[in-house]
Formats: structure tokens, C-alpha cells, sequence
């Protein structure tokens, strides 16, 4: 019998690099401050803003604003009583339908298919 050589492959080692460091630089934002809203300053020193009491406070409005505001009062409309709004939520109350919903009927088998079962096994016997 002849033997042959069969050829061995050289032995393959994985090449492993060394692991690559990336230079991350950091970078440090400074904190940004959000303006807050600031309470309205509201003028109280006022000898009639002092001696009024709190329902009773004047309006205090410059020359150039009275004839703004005459022409928004004139246009302005009256306020709605709360109870004529109530009593239109009682009638949408009564006129609501009521819907109730019917559960889903899942068709069965009808029992004459297993009556006639039955029927022929009693005929056989």
C-alpha cells in the first residue's frame, strides 16, 4: 500500500490587535439658567389702595387708558346667571338615551344532528 502525505495546513493563529483606546474628551457645559417668572410688582403705597377695603379697590388707570376702557365696557356683556345654566344641564340630563349593550351569541351545534346520531346507534344495536 502506498501512503501519502496529505498536506497539513500551517496552523492559523487569529491575529488579535491590541484594543484601540479612543481619547473621549470631555466636555463640561456650564448650567443654564432658566428665567423664572417674576410675581407681578403691584403697586401699594397708594393712599386710596391703603384705606379701601379689599372688595372695594379702585381702579387706578392713566388719561391715555379712559377711553379704552369706556369703549370695552360698553362692549362688554352682562355675566350669566349660574342658575339658568344648571337648570339646561338638568334637561340634557333627562332627554339622554340609556344604550345597553348585548353580548356577542356564539352559534352551537344544533341538537338534532346528535339525535339523529344516537337514533342510528340504536337501530344498529
Amino acid at each position: 500500500p502506498m501512503v501519502t502525505e496529505v498536506p497539513v495546513a500551517a496552523a492559523v493563529e487569529p491575529v488579535v490587535s491590541a484594543p484601540v483606546v479612543e481619547e473621549v474628551a470631555e466636555v463640561v457645559e456650564a448650567p443654564v439658567q432658566v428665567a423664572e417668572p417674576q410675581p407681578e410688582v403691584v403697586e401699594t403705597t397708594h393712599p386710596e389702595v391703603i384705606a379701601a377695603a379689599v372688595t372695594e379697590q379702585p381702579q387706578v388707570i392713566t388719561e391715555s387708558d379712559v377711553a379704552v376702557a369706556q369703549e370695552v365696557a360698553e362692549h362688554a356683556e352682562p355675566v350669566v346667571e349660574p342658575q339658568e345654566e344648571t337648570a339646561d344641564i338638568e334637561e340634557v340630563a333627562e332627554t339622554a338615551e340609556v344604550v345597553v349593550a348585548e353580548p356577542e351569541v356564539v352559534a352551537q351545534p344544533a341538537a338534532p344532528v346528535v339525535a339523529e346520531v344516537a337514533a342510528e346507534v340504536e337501530t344498529v344495536a
